[in-house]
């Protein structure tokens, strides 16, 4: 029997479904709705999954969405208690009938949350509503609307990167300090951003060996290996000066700043 004779069958059609849940920094937590492990294209597929909603084809975008329920204490939403979703995550799932598989749904995280008994829910966007939603148009502004080191842009962060470890944290964690800031002069990381284990934060003040990131990190402590990028303030000079990247500024250094719809401009 092929695997729509038992996707058909009432008496015969039981089911598996594996969970690929990854993300941007190249994650992976795989989990399945049995009680075993599985093994599907080399990589192993755990028991973790307890339920899942119904989804459809409708025309509210809601009706594509899919809320995934994962057992208490999993891996990948422990990181979301104390901590906000700074990476594109996604899901794949498969579905089994008699050792055949079908790629069944793919979609993209858009919440997590936490319920009175702390069992974690996730809700997915269908890949194919978050294709059809309008993207951002470029804005004519004197500042540079490219994010640093991203498409448009184009620095390469290895080249404005340091790597050393971390000799302290204080005011909760949002101040860290090692000697390797102290190389750079001071404002050099602002804007920029650090990573330490697979985990990225703003850098939203530095002055000589010492950052101030936007929030903390979760369990950081004294000696963590990190890895810190330098920041951009968007303007021409530091584009110039900084990154010898003046040809791929985005932004229009010469725009006017008199509004002639606002201000009688003479005549």
């Amino acid at each position: 029997m092929s695997y729509q004779d038992y996707e058909d069958s009432v008496a015969l059609g039981i089911p598996i479904e594996l969970y690929d849940i990854y993300d941007s920094n190249g994650n992976h937590y795989r989990h399945n709705t049995s009680a075993d492990t599985i093994t599907y294209l080399g990589n192993d597929y755990e028991p973790g999954i307890t339920e899942r909603s119904d989804f459809g084809i409708g025309d509210k975008k809601e009706s594509d969405n899919l809320t995934i329920k994962l057992s208490r204490g999993n891996a990948f939403t422990n990181q979301f208690r104390s901590d906000v979703i700074d990476a594109i995550v996604g899901v794949h799932i498969y579905r089994q009938h008699n050792a055949e598989y079908v790629n069944y749904w793919s979609g993209y995280l858009i919440a997590v949350s936490f319920d009175k008994n702390s069992v974690p829910s996730c809700r997915f966007e269908s890949i194919i509503s978050s294709s059809l939603r309008m993207g951002c148009r470029r804005r004519n502004m004197r500042l540079c609307p490219y994010l640093l080191y991203e498409y448009g842009c184009n620095v390469n962060q290895e080249s404005y990167k340091v790597e050393n470890t971390l000799t302290n944290i204080s005011d909760n964690g949002l101040i860290l300090t090692s000697s390797e800031f102290a190389t750079e002069t001071d404002g050099w990381f602002v804007g920029g951003k650090i990573k330490i284990g697979q985990a990225w934060r703003l850098i939203k003040a530095h002055a000589t060996n010492t950052i101030t990131i936007d929030r903390a990190f979760i369990d950081t402590k004294i000696g963590d290996n990190f890895t810190a990028y330098a920041g951009c303030d968007h303007t021409p000079t530091t584009c110039k000066n900084k990154f010898d990247n003046k040809i791929n500024f985005g932004g229009n250094e010469f725009l006017p700043s008199i509004n002639p719809f606002k201000t009688n401009i003479g005549y």
